[in-house]
């Protein structure tokens, strides 16, 4: 169930409402010591996403550092920290750290199923009305964060023109429920914060066993029966070359090498 977008440790940040661009700048600021933080942005989730490879031993750091510039955001958010590459012995040790800088112990969860089967079973979740906690016992306190373990997840947010919000459901479980055909991808549903229209954000576990352009296809299918289409996509997180391109010669017949890329013939960047 591996995705392969990360052979260390790695961790990703996502915070909806969208953080401030001072509190973004604030975060980058105290991750830059451990290494360059990758930034996502998306309007009609209202979410800021935030991935930063880690070197060994540094995620405690990464954490506290990270919860300390969150802390500071005036407008009542929802965190969903993303940790990989992390043992099981040393989750309480990262659980404890960012409950110290924010104030408040997050729920905390492990994945070690697919994405199709994690959606129902996240802490913390995309939904009609922004993150919404899954988590049963919840209460106000303990819920303003959560904190996953495991294999890292491609996530995509998908808007879909003309389909009918009560339709919604009917597309998740096309292709991102235990119900559907593909078992590496889950789907949460979720309304456009601009304009009110429907979305759905994918969550994958394993780009070869379930392509990403297989699922946009299904939920193609599915939005023509209500006389909609799917329509623009973006990524909120890091996606593995292959799965990119994969994606491209799926839905627009691009048939590209990873060799054709330009910047995989360029030497990265020394620090």
């Amino acid at each position: 169930m591996k995705t392969s977008l990360v052979n260390g440790s790695h961790l990703r940040v996502l915070s909806v409402p969208a953080l401030p661009s001072g509190v973004s700048d604030r975060l980058r600021a105290a991750w830059e010591p451990l290494g360059d933080a990758l930034t996502f942005a998306d309007a009609a989730l209202d979410c800021t996403a935030l991935e930063l490879d880690l070197p060994e031993g540094a995620m405690v750091r990464a954490i506290a550092a990270a919860g300390d510039a969150l802390r500071g955001a005036a407008t009542p958010r929802l965190f969903r920290f993303e940790a990989a590459g992390v043992a099981e012995e040393d989750e309480a040790s990262l659980r404890a750290a960012l409950a110290a800088t924010l104030g408040a112990a997050p729920l905390t969860a492990r994945r070690r199923v697919p994405a199709s089967q994690w959606i129902a079973a996240r802490p913390i979740e995309f939904g009609v009305d922004g993150f919404a906690v899954k988590a049963e016992g919840a209460t106000p306190q303990d819920a303003r964060a959560a904190l996953e373990f495991g294999d890292p997840l491609i996530t995509m947010r998908v808007a879909l023109h003309g389909v009918p919000p009560e339709a919604l459901a009917r597309l998740r479980d096309a292709a991102g429920s235990e119900r559907g055909g593909l078992l590496h991808v889950g789907a949460a549903p979720a309304i456009d914060a601009r304009n009110g229209s429907p979305l759905l954000v994918l969550s994958c576990s394993d780009h070869v066993k379930s392509p990403l352009h297989r699922a946009l296809e299904l939920i193609d299918i599915e939005a023509r029966r209500y006389g909609g289409a799917v329509g623009a996509a973006a990524l909120l997180s890091r996606v593995p070359l292959s799965a990119l391109l994969e994606t491209l010669a799926g839905r627009i017949a691009l048939d590209a090498k990873p060799s054709q890329v330009i910047e995989t013939n360029l030497a990265k960047p020394a620090r």
